[in-house]
C-alpha cells in the first residue's frame, strides 16, 4: 500500500510539472457608431466582444474631445451584457424588442412591462419602447447595426487571442 501511495504522489508531481500554464489575455475587440447631431454632445454606441461575452454601451462625449483623441465622458453611461460570443442571445432579445415595440405602437397599448428573458425587460409607455428602462428603440437599432459586424469582430478577436498564445509560448 505504501508503494502504491508513493507511485501516486510521484505521478501527481510529474503531471503538475508538465501541465502548461495558461495566461489570461483579456483580449477584447470593439466597434463604435457615433451620432454627431449636436456640436455640444455626441452619442456613441459601442460593442465590445471578449472571450465570454458581448457588451453594448451607450454614452455621450464632447465632440471636440473625440477630435483631439481623448474622451470626456458624461455620467450617462449605460451598458447591457450578453453571455456568449455567437450573438444569438443579443439577436433574439433585439428582435423580440423590435417586434413588441412595433406591436405596442400599432395597437396604441397602455403602458406595461414584460420580461423578454431572465435578464431583460421590455417596457412600453406613451409611444416608446425601452429595454431595461434604459435603452430606447433608437439605441436598439444602433446595437443591431453593430451586431451585424460580429463575425468580423470575432475573427479579429480570435486572431488576437492566437497571437497572444504564440507570444506566451516564448516564455516557457
Amino acid at each position: 500500500m505504501r508503494t502504491l501511495s508513493l507511485v501516486f504522489v510521484i505521478a501527481l508531481v510529474v503531471a503538475c510539472e508538465k501541465a502548461p500554464t495558461r495566461t489570461e489575455h483579456n483580449v477584447s475587440v470593439r466597434r463604435e457608431i457615433h451620432d454627431d447631431d449636436s456640436s455640444y454632445r455626441s452619442t456613441v454606441w459601442d460593442m465590445s466582444v471578449d472571450s465570454v461575452s458581448i457588451q453594448f454601451t451607450r454614452f455621450d462625449v464632447d465632440p471636440q474631445a473625440i477630435a483631439s483623441g481623448s474622451r470626456k465622458l458624461s455620467d450617462d453611461i449605460h451598458t447591457v451584457r450578453f453571455r456568449g460570443t455567437d450573438g444569438q442571445n443579443a439577436l433574439s432579445v433585439f428582435n423580440t424588442f423590435s417586434q413588441w415595440a412595433a406591436t405596442a405602437r400599432a395597437n396604441h397599448v397602455e403602458p406595461f412591462s414584460k420580461r423578454i428573458s431572465s435578464d431583460f425587460v421590455f417596457s412600453y409607455g406613451g409611444s416608446e419602447g425601452r429595454l431595461n428602462e434604459t435603452f430606447t428603440e433608437h439605441d436598439i437599432a444602433k446595437f443591431s447595426e453593430l451586431l451585424k459586424q460580429l463575425s468580423e469582430v470575432n475573427a479579429e478577436r480570435l486572431a488576437k487571442e492566437s497571437k497572444a498564445e504564440q507570444e506566451q509560448s516564448l516564455f516557457k
